[in-house]
């Protein structure tokens, strides 16, 4: 630069300058364009915000839903399962009841057969024993 001329300088600095001079329109353009960018970016931003608060709250509903819904299912297998415990508990007891009245009658065979089996042994007459058919023809 050191060689070039006083009138070159001046040239070359106009140069600059008149490039320079477009510059603040050219900022100017660019903050509009950013301050639009903004506004777009808010609205968008709160458009998604929006779509996700109302997919979340589609979310919660089907799993209220869904919860209900298990609920209800628990309770009915909840009742079935009291109902099928309650048959089960009255067929036991008609069960043990026949066993008991069984066990009662084959407690009193067993004593009456004690009985005459005591009986005969304490009889002061015996029954002859009976002849087999070999002696009484011999």
């Amino acid at each position: 630069m050191a060689t070039q001329t006083l009138v070159g300088r001046v040239e070359t600095l106009e140069r600059q300058m008149s490039e320079l001079s477009g510059l603040p329109a050219r900022v100017e353009a660019l903050s509009t364009q950013l301050s639009q960018f903004q506004v777009e970016a808010r609205a968008e931003f709160s458009a998604m915000r929006a779509e996700i608060a109302a997919a979340l709250d589609a979310v919660r509903a089907e799993i209220r839903a869904g919860d209900e819904d298990t609920r209800h299912q628990m309770r009915v297998l909840h009742d079935d399962a009291i109902a099928r415990i309650a048959r089960l508990q009255e067929q036991l007891g008609d069960g043990d009841q026949q066993t008991r009245h069984q066990m009662r009658v084959l407690h009193e065979d067993v004593i009456a057969r004690i009985a005459l089996v005591q009986q005969g042994f304490s009889s002061p007459t015996r029954r002859p024993r009976r002849q087999s058919r070999k002696k009484r023809s011999g």
